[in-house]
């Protein structure tokens, strides 16, 4: 009986905050919402971000995003299409474009500096030290450390090995 009476006073409560402000609690295709996703991804914004602006759990939206949550709540859609890449708080691995590091990385080259010195002074611990940064894309972290090395150059407060 009381089962019956929960799921009576539950039902009257989402029917009338549906009349009210518009809550809808009803099941929808996930397909919009995980095309969405892959495309922020393209655009250097992760899943776990994306939940995060939009208010859902970081396993909800990984399961969004593989295609093993078909079926998502109507306000979960709205949230995650609501994300925008412009204005979403970005990461330390988030991934931006390469160009204006290698621009930087470019010039420290011309002046003679060495891959090995660049790499050393970027944080490589390696036994043979070499600067590795992807062309395309770098994540927020690479191209931060780079200006602030490129910065401290420039402000003589590092020099180049002879």
């Amino acid at each position: 009986m009381q089962c019956r009476a929960a799921n009576s006073r539950y039902s009257c409560e989402r029917d009338r905050a549906r009349r009210q402000n518009g809550d809808c609690r009803a099941i929808v295709d996930a397909a919009k919402s995980r095309a969405h996703i892959i495309k922020l991804g393209n655009q250097g914004v992760g899943y776990k971000i994306v939940a995060e602006e939009a208010g859902i759990g970081h396993t909800i939206a990984l399961e969004i995003r593989t295609g093993k949550r078909l079926r998502i709540r109507a306000n979960t859609a709205r949230a995650i299409l609501a994300v925008n890449a412009a204005t979403v708080v970005r990461g330390d691995k988030s991934l931006i474009d390469a160009g204006p590091t290698w621009k930087l990385l470019k010039e420290l080259l011309g002046r003679g500096y060495t891959r090995t010195q660049l790499a050393k002074w970027l944080g490589s611990t390696a036994k043979y030290p070499a600067l590795q940064v992807r062309r395309d894309v770098v994540t927020y972290r690479t191209a931060f450390a780079v200006r602030q090395l490129y910065d401290k150059i420039e402000a003589g407060l590092m020099r180049r090995d002879r």
